[in-house]
């Protein structure tokens, strides 16, 4: 038996998916069917809400470099953490690094290297940055920077500065928590790209709350050393900061422009030819994109050679 004529049943426009899938028909079709054939109107169902799926979203990486100014505040004090507040508190040299996926400085349920041991029992550095430096020759760390000691009862910042480019969008950092067994805070793998743009972003904070280390078994900040063997994995403070510990420090990742520029720190190549105003030679706009596109995409976009091309 054949289907009936209907304008609805041959005439019904396709649907906005893949060429090949008339989706409204599948979904929509109300035709009578003879007996029998119910299987096959519910394959056609089912196989055209397959091909009419959402099609799944592309992560977009970041191009070029871009330097961040990094501030790692302390907010430790008395007033927030009553029940783990020392007057000698204070917070070691902080590290951060700029790194691929494939490099770990900490991370909650993972083991802490010597590096991080030295740094959330000591507060020395030496040893992670020599890891540090076996990573960037490794090629999964870009590059690395260290800030100065906070003396100031637990509160107080220092500045360093990373760079993050296409393939190591990610900054981690740690700083002990000084005095205590093996306490520290920070952050662990950051993402400083915004993969549903595919542009930096301009400014990112993020709270650090009290990190154990697992190496150091000891409760209180100014406990004897009680080494922890085997190590435990990393975890987040509880009772000894509080029942809900408020962090104590944060961290601020704020990308550097050059002097005088006002465009958007992407790729968006779109906005930043439409504020093109200046002739090439003088165009600001190549300037501010100098880490971000390569000299012939530069030359299209700032010089107005060539359209810059746009993805459909």
């Amino acid at each position: 038996m054949q289907a009936p004529s209907s304008p609805s049943w041959r005439r019904r426009p396709r649907h906005a998916c893949q060429p090949a899938c008339a989706c409204a028909d599948f979904a929509t079709r109300r035709a009578p069917m003879p007996r029998g054939k119910t299987p096959l109107l519910l394959a056609l169902v089912v196989a055209g809400a397959a091909c009419c799926a959402p099609p799944r979203v592309q992560a977009l990486d970041c191009a070029g470099a871009l330097t961040y100014q990094v501030t790692f505040e302390g907010t430790w004090t008395q007033a927030s953490h009553p029940q783990a507040w020392v007057p000698s508190a204070h917070w070691s040299a902080p590290v951060v690094a700029a790194h691929a996926s494939g490099y770990v400085m900490w991370e909650a349920g993972g083991i802490a290297t010597q590096g991080v041991k030295s740094v959330a029992e000591t507060g020395s550095t030496l040893a992670i940055k020599n890891e540090l430096g076996d990573a960037v020759a490794g090629g999964t760390v870009k590059e690395f920077d260290t800030g100065s000691n906070i003396f100031q009862g637990g509160v107080g910042s220092t500045t360093m500065e990373v760079t993050a480019s296409c393939g190591f969008p990610l900054a981690s950092a740690v700083s002990m928590i000084a005095p205590s067994p093996d306490w520290m805070a920070g952050v662990s793998g950051l993402d400083l790209c915004d993969h549903q743009t595919g542009r930096w972003k301009s400014a990112v904070q993020i709270d650090c709350p009290p990190v154990d280390a697992g190496t150091d078994s000891g409760t209180t900040l100014q406990a004897a050393n009680q080494p922890t063997v085997p190590k435990e994995p990393i975890s987040f403070l509880g009772l000894q900061f509080g029942e809900d510990p408020a962090p104590v420090a944060a961290m601020s990742f704020v990308a550097q422009l050059p002097d005088g520029c006002d465009v958007p720190a992407s790729a968006d190549v779109n906005s930043v030819r439409a504020r093109r105003r200046r002739p090439c030679a003088q165009a600001c706009t190549a300037r501010c994109l100098t880490p971000l596109l390569d000299a012939a995409l530069r030359t299209r976009v700032c010089c107005g050679r060539m359209a810059p091309r746009t993805s459909s």
